[in-house]
């Protein structure tokens, strides 16, 4: 149970991470290269980097919530 919960934890915040990356793009029109829109934010402010980091937490949180729910107990 401890395992489902980390992971829920862990889904969610990089979830959180995501999702305000996507609420900046909107907000702010920021231009960079001739691309807009979140491609065009996350170039301009240089967070390519952060926003796929968030996104593979949410990877790895639903990872391990998977694999703490199939766990076998002996």
């Amino acid at each position: 149970m401890k395992k489902i919960l980390c992971g829920a934890v862990i889904a969610f915040s990089g979830t959180l991470y995501s999702i305000a990356f996507i609420v900046m793009a909107t907000i702010n029109n920021v231009c960079a290269n001739g691309d807009t829109g979140v491609w065009g934010l996350l170039q301009g402010y240089g967070a390519v980097l952060p926003l796929g980091v968030s996104l593979a937490a949410v990877l790895i949180g639903i990872a391990v919530c998977i694999y703490g729910a199939f766990e076998k107990t002996s």
